[in-house]
């Protein structure tokens, strides 16, 4: 008896940032009659290298990489054609700064704006509150007492890809003793 070759696995193309933590490659609607074995391929070499059943792509690097995955029927041992599945790891934005951004205000004067900053070309500035984590809207400086405030901004490509966050110190100053 001859036995038919499966199909090849269905794979949907993935899309990461720098340094984003990937998950394994996977097949859409893995079943579990089959194995599922995923290679990478050398083109100066012309050759495929098995790299194993489980396969985390590295995001070190921005670029693009196709993997290939086959499917073998666990009954009958017949395994698939390749099918490929391309990874592409974005670049991020750089930091706004590379140090903290200082802004110093007199106690009680008169902040009618928003702080402004310049992001790179196809990105947007994004604020956080000092938590880094909770997203705002540009701070207008509260110039009512004498405080350090601290936020974090960051910038966004229009990819989605964020850069490192930016401490950015908002401090308002005492007025100085005249008695």
């Amino acid at each position: 008896r001859v036995n038919p070759i499966p199909d090849n696995p269905e794979t949907t193309d993935l899309t990461f940032c720098l340094n984003d933590t990937a998950s394994n490659l996977s097949v859409d609607n893995p079943d579990s009659d089959y194995e599922y074995s995923w290679y990478s391929y050398d083109s100066s070499a012309d050759e495929f290298t098995y790299i194993g059943d489980n396969y985390t792509p590295s995001t070190s690097s921005p670029g693009t990489t196709t993997y290939y995955v086959t499917q073998k029927l666990v009954e009958t041992g017949c395994e698939s054609g390749m099918e490929p599945l391309v990874v592409t790891v974005l670049d991020k934005p750089e930091p706004v700064a590379t140090e903290t951004i200082q802004l110093d205000y007199c106690f009680e004067e008169v902040v009618e704006t928003a702080i402004s900053l310049t992001p790179a070309e196809n990105a947007s500035i994004h604020w956080y509150a000092a938590d880094g984590e909770t997203e705002i809207s540009a701070p207008t400086p509260n110039t009512s007492s004498a405080e350090l405030t601290i936020y974090y901004v960051s910038q966004i490509f229009d990819t989605g890809c964020e850069s490192d966050l930016t401490k950015v110190e908002v401090n308002v100053k005492s007025l100085p003793d005249l008695s």
